[in-house]
């Protein structure tokens, strides 16, 4: 902001303190002009610095940008990927459903047979059943009886063993008598032998 001032005159030159006056207002300008420029340039310096985060900031979402977009395209292909399997999944699925439409058929068509079936299976554990307590009254009766035979065979095998030992008595006996009269007979024939060569000798006939 220029300044005007119309300096009065004096003796040798302008007035001195109409010099000094104006050199206090020109000073008093410019500071306040340079406070002015400072204020700007601190304004200029915070907005640069308000760019340059900014800038920072789009770089980053740039970045970011960048590596959503590569996520993008890996979750793209994920999606694509998963959309095969599940059209294949709906062509297996309607695979199955049309077997188990079959299958009920066929289900449906069994549950009279299946019915009998199980009056049939009914009928067969009951007549198990009976079977099996029959058998084990069989094999009880089995066991009494076996019981009673191995009683009277030993009641058997004890008079046999009686008998043997009263006939092996009576044999070892009828030896002994046998091996007296073998011994009697050698000594009847003895005396015979004597007795006939006493014959001979006196000739006595």
């Amino acid at each position: 902001m220029a300044v005007i001032q119309q300096f009065r005159t004096a003796v040798r030159g302008f007035n001195r303190q109409d010099v000094q006056d104006y050199i206090e207002q020109v000073t008093a300008i410019h500071k306040q002009e340079l406070a002015e420029y400072q204020k700007k340039l601190d304004r200029a310096e915070d907005r640069i610095a308000e760019l340059e985060e900014a800038v920072n900031g789009i770089n980053a979402v740039a970045d970011e940008t960048s590596k959503t977009r590569a996520a993008l395209d890996s979750s793209t292909q994920m999606v694509n990927h998963l959309r095969g399997e599940i059209s294949q999944a709906d062509a297996k699925l309607n695979v199955a459903k049309k077997e188990i439409e079959r299958l009920q058929a066929q289900i449906a068509a069994l549950e009279p047979m299946a019915t009998s079936y199980q009056e049939i299976k009914d009928h067969a554990a009951s007549v198990e059943l009976e079977a099996h307590q029959k058998a084990q009254l069989a094999v009880s009766d089995a066991k009494a009886e076996a019981e009673h035979i191995r009683a009277e065979t030993r009641k058997w095998m004890r008079r046999v063993m009686e008998e043997y030992g009263e006939l092996r008595g009576g044999l070892v006996e009828m030896a002994r008598q046998l091996q007296a009269l073998a011994n009697m007979t050698q000594k009847v024939e003895a005396l015979d032998e004597a007795a006939k060569q006493l014959r001979e000798q006196g000739g006595v006939k």
